[in-house]
Parts: structure tokens; sequence; C-alpha cells
């Protein structure tokens, strides 16, 4: 696997805690902030479009409650699809119904920034069953007309639960805390089940995840990066990788390591990771984000200002 770096231009947003998606319809990166709106197509030499944009604060304000109202239709379904940390989105309509003021950046911003936890943002599990994160507790609900209804709750195991994800194809939810603590939470469509401790690390986890088909679980913390995988319902460490990074990103059998001011690193997914090939970038690495069917990479700078384009290739 190679990784070359093809484009650095400077952000055209700039303002804190930017969101950024991707589109695999019209094969572009989305970026926003609270003024902008703004579209990068590789197609077309990075051409940067703006979709959206204000110098009022009441007027942006206004954009902003559970989701970003900004996001046109057709994008709005691609992210809802595509989902956050696993979990897929409500619908407009639902999400409208239930609307409340946000400030400066929306729910569902905040949580493609710093994942799902304590975001208050209803998400869409599998079979039909909504989820709520908040700071120490998980939330089941139901849409009743225009109302969304608790059904059921359970608290976090652990301190202070820093980032969560959903099972690709099971009923549970795995999330790491900010003493190194992971933990797996099952549910059904009705209620929340056992939960279960997976591993006690010692050092603060960064991020969970899960390969596409679910095999392995991946938790990335301070020093580390650790697969997992499952058997009879138990998670076992199979492998660790000794590394400064910050988060990861999956495409397809390739684990791809942020490691801030250090570049990057790519490996093999597989009981014993390989690694495939590394790169050092002109600036400190803050957000790194994968446009997979592209196999392009989106990286921002630290502190903001610039943005690189990665290109990821067979060798």
């Amino acid at each position: 696997m190679k990784l070359q770096l093809i484009k650095t231009i400077g952000s055209p947003v700039s303002g804190k805690d930017q969101s950024i998606w991707i589109s695999a319809k019209d094969k572009s990166f989305y970026i926003t902030d609270r003024w902008k709106v703004v579209r990068i197509d590789p197609s077309e030499n990075f051409e940067i479009r703006v979709i959206s944009e204000t110098a009022d604060q009441e007027d942006a304000y206004q954009m902003k409650g559970i989701y970003d109202k900004r996001l046109p239709d057709p994008l709005y379904d691609e992210i809802s699809a595509g989902g956050i940390a696993g979990f897929k989105l409500l619908s407009k309509t639902d999400y409208d119904s239930i609307d409340s003021p946000a400030g400066s950046a929306s729910f569902l911003e905040m949580a493609n920034r710093y994942g799902p936890i304590d975001r208050n943002l209803p998400l869409l599990a599998h079979n039909a069953s909504i989820v709520t994160f908040g700071n120490k507790s998980l939330w089941m609900e139901r849409m009743e007309g225009n109302a969304l209804i608790s059904i059921d709750t359970v608290k976090t195991k652990g301190k202070a639960p820093v980032h969560a994800h959903l099972h690709p194809n099971l009923n549970l939810i795995v999330y790491g805390t900010n003493y190194g603590e992971i933990y797996g939470q099952y549910f059904n469509e009705n209620s929340f089940g056992k939960a279960i401790k997976i591993d006690n690390l010692q050092k603060p986890c960064y991020q969970t995840g899960f390969t596409q088909d679910g095999e392995y679980l991946i938790v990335c913390g301070m020093g580390y990066v650790k697969l997992y995988i499952e058997k009879a319902g138990t998670y076992s460490e199979i492998s660790t990788i000794q590394t400064s990074a910050r988060s990861f990103e999956i495409l397809e059998n390739y684990l791809i390591l942020n490691k801030g001011m250090h570049g990057m690193d790519v490996f093999l997914i597989g009981d014993k990771p390989e690694k495939k090939g590394s790169l050092e970038l002109p600036f400190a690495i803050d957000r790194m984000i994968c446009h997979q069917p592209e196999r392009l990479m989106l990286l921002t700078s630290n502190p903001h200002g610039e943005i690189a384009f990665v290109k990821l290739t067979d060798q």
C-alpha cells in the first residue's frame, strides 16, 4: 500500500468545531464551520465551491439544532446512511419534530468532530432501536407521533467514557473511557441487556471501532493500538501496535493510523498486523477522514489552516 501526498491547500473554513463529510455520489468532501459550507471536488482539481455562507450570527444560529440545516438533502441522506460511529441517523422530519436550539454548532456537527458520547444526538441502531448517549448514561427511545419517548436507560461502566462504536452485525455497543477501560453494552429493540468488561488498559482511550465484517475490534489510545477478536461472547486481545497514533481509519483490509506530528502509518489488518507503508506530512495532523470509494484521505492541520490530500494505491 502506497501513501502519496497529492495536494495541499489552505483551509476554506476558519471556524472551530469544523465538520467533515464525504459524498460517494459526487465524489467530494464537504467541510462546515459556523459560517460556511464548502464542497471540495478532487475530480475537478480540488475545486472549492461555497454551498452556504452567512456573516450574520443570528442567521447562523438558526441553522443549528439537532442537525445542520444547511446540508443539502442528497448529502444528508448519504450522511444518514453512513452514520456516526456505526449508527445511522434519523430522518430530518423526525429530528425537526424534536428539535432544540444548539448554539453555534449542531448536535450532529459535534458528534462528527468528537464522537457520539455526551452529544444528546438520537441515533438509529439495529432493529430500528434509537439510542442517545448522555455523559454517563445510554437511553433507549422510540418515536411516538412527534415525540421521542424514553423506554429504557442504563448507566455506563467505568469512568468518563470518551468514544463508542456500534458493532456492524451484533446488538453491541463498545465504548472506551479516559482511563483506558473498555466495555461492551448489549441491547435489543426495547431494552439494554448485560454489560461486559473487555479490558483495562490503564491509559486513555481515544477511539474504538470495528472492521467492516465485525471480525476485529480495534482500540486506539495513548501509546497503543490493540486488536481483539470475539469468541463465545468474550473479547480477547490478539495483537498490539506500539504507536503515537491519535485516531485511525479503516479502508478495506487496511488500518491507517493518524500519528499527529509523526505522520501516517498503514497496516494490513490480521491477527499479526503487518506494516505496509508510512508517510510524513508538512504539518501535524489534527483530523483524518477517509473517502473510501475514492481511496483518498483528507487531513487537517493542527493548528487549523492547511488541508492535505493523500491517495492510497496498491504498490
